[in-house]
Formats: C-alpha cells, sequence, structure tokens
C-alpha cells in the first residue's frame, strides 16, 4: 500500500502567489485495523509506512500497551536515533542543498548511510559534520564554517532564529484522539530559514542523544481501554491511539506530521510569507523551499499556474 501524495497548486498573479492549495491523498489504512488483532496490525505498519516506521512501531506498541494497562514496552533506542538521523541527513546533505542551486554531498550521504547500522554509528556521524555539514568545531555548538554544506545553504538562505522543537503533550493526543477533532494544534517556522535552521539544530540533538545513549521521547496515556501514545520523528510529531475491545482493535488513529502540516495550505502560506516575487520562476523556487521547510513524507507534485 502506497503512503499517499500530495499535490500543491497556486497562481502566480502580479508579483504574488494566491489561490494556494495542498491536496493530500492518504490510503484509508486506520480502517483495514478495524477488527484485527493488534500483533497484526504491528506487522503491517512497516509496510505502510517505509519512512520513519521505527517511530510508528514505537508509538503503536506504546499505545497498545497503554490500552491494555500495562507497562511501557522495553526498547532498543539506538535504531530510532539512527532513522531520525537518516531522515535528518538525507534533508541536509542531498534536498537542501539542491532547492538552493548547491551541489548535494551525495557520496558523503552514502558512505554514512553504508555505516549507521555498524557499532560506530557516533563516530561515522561525527566525522560526517565535521568533515562536510558543519564543519571542525561542530561539537561545540559553534556555527557552521562557510565552506561546509549548512554553511553554504545558511548564506543562500538568510539569517533566521530557528524555530522550537515540538514537545510530546500525549494528554492532549489522548484527548484529540477522543473527540475526534477536525484539526490540531501544529507548530509551523515561521520561514524556510528557520525551518532549515531547526533541521540543523535538531540533527546535532540526535548527535549528541546518540552519543550519550539517551532513551528515545516517547510518552503515553489511557483511558478506560483506549490507549494514546506520541513520539518524535524527523518532522515532528507522531501520535498512535487505539481502542481495544475483547482482544480486538475497534478503532484507531494515526497523526503524522505530514497529516498536520498539509491538512489545509495554512502552513504552506505561513511558511511562503506575503513578499511579491520578481517572477514565476522565483516563486515556484520559494514555494518548493517552503514545501521543502515542511517536509511531506510523501511524493508531491507542484503546480503552479502564471495567471
Amino acid at each position: 500500500m502506497k503512503a499517499g501524495r500530495l499535490k500543491v497548486t497556486g497562481r502566480f498573479v502580479d508579483g504574488y502567489v494566491t489561490g494556494l492549495s495542498a491536496c493530500l491523498e492518504r490510503p484509508p489504512a486506520t480502517r483495514l485495523f478495524i477488527g484485527q488483532p493488534p500483533e497484526r496490525v504491528l506487522a503491517t505498519l512497516p509496510l505502510i509506512f517505509s519512512l520513519c516506521g521505527q517511530a510508528h512501531a514505537l508509538a503503536a506498541r506504546h499505545a497498545l500497551a497503554a490500552a491494555r494497562g500495562e507497562a511501557p514496552p522495553a526498547m532498543d533506542a539506538r535504531p530510532l536515533w539512527a532513522e531520525s538521523l537518516h531522515e535528518r541527513l538525507w534533508r541536509l546533505l542531498l534536498d537542501w542543498p539542491v532547492a538552493l542551486g548547491l551541489a548535494p554531498a551525495t557520496d558523503a550521504f552514502r558512505r554514512w548511510r553504508a555505516a549507521r547500522t555498524g557499532a560506530d554509528l557516533a563516530a561515522a556521524t561525527e566525522g560526517l559534520f565535521a568533515e562536510i555539514l558543519i564543519g571542525p568545531h561542530s561539537d561545540r555548538g559553534a556555527p557552521p564554517s562557510p565552506d561546509s554544506i549548512a554553511g553554504r545553504c545558511l548564506a543562500r538562505l538568510g539569517a533566521a532564529p530557528a524555530s522550537p522543537p515540538p514537545i510530546l503533550d500525549a494528554d492532549a493526543w489522548l484527548a484529540a484522539c477522543l473527540d475526534k477533532p477536525s484539526a490540531t494544534v501544529t507548530l509551523t517556522p515561521p520561514s524556510a530559514a528557520a525551518a532549515y535552521q531547526a533541521l540543523l539544530a535538531a540533527a546535532r540533538r540526535d548527535l549528541d542523544a546518540l552519543r550519550q545513549a539517551a532513551p528515545y521521547p516517547v510518552a503515553a496515556r489511557a483511558q478506560a481501554s483506549f490507549g494514546a501514545a506520541q513520539t518524535l520523528t524527523a518532522r515532528g510529531l507522531l501520535g498512535h491511539g487505539m481502542r481495544l475491545e475483547c482482544g480486538l482493535i475497534r478503532d484507531y488513529h494515526i497523526r503524522a506530521p505530514t497529516d498536520a502540516h498539509f491538512a489545509d495550505a495554512g502552513c504552506l502560506t505561513r511558511v511562503l510569507g506575503a513578499a511579491p516575487f520578481a517572477d514565476p520562476a522565483a516563486a515556484r523556487r520559494a514555494l518548493a523551499l517552503a514545501i521543502l521547510a515542511l517536509d511531506p513524507c510523501v511524493p508531491h507534485e507542484l503546480e503552479l499556474t502564471d495567471a
């Protein structure tokens, strides 16, 4: 089953992008879970969510434990940190440079990717940060050196404060599942530059957590037979929630960052900003950057017509 697709459309009129629309299509995966044993659902999730599959499995297991009134399951945090780093570094080394007219660090990313399941993942990541991504003083929190990938990207994006990191709120997620609201609060970066800064800061935090063998963040709550859990992915907050009856699933909710960011065009409009553009090509580049800043986990299509 495909994870879905996204289509963004808009019009370029007198220097501005108008009529912006985000149409996100998702397969009705959770409908397939109804009436199924939870263990079957846990086995199916990786087939549906190939990106951030470890995080999906983590949230689902904790939601199931909460629904059953059991202790949180034991977990190995290392594959989760590796998964998060993989998604962040993919964007930082490949997608953002290309979007900004720079050469991607393809070979460096491939070498790191080959090492990500080895025992020296932290050392391999430190080397990548120091040699390619940030510069030799990356472990001290120093700004990226001008000749690093991050330094060159920031030179083209301009200065901006990083957006605050998302914070787990399992109580709010449980309430959202039970009340079935049309939307929940979503943090949106104020600009593409702010989103890039936040991504870079998050990659540094992931490396620190990997060095310290820190537990991966996850929180769960329950009400009667409904269990809800929330965790972090490279794109933001991920929630799973389920209701059990007679050992089978009777209700299931998933809210991924892409669902929040592209429920409508609101987040995209805020990131794009209100400044005019010189021509349709400039508007299209800015809109592509805004989409990248919100980082959809599904294939996307951008259609901007010159009206």
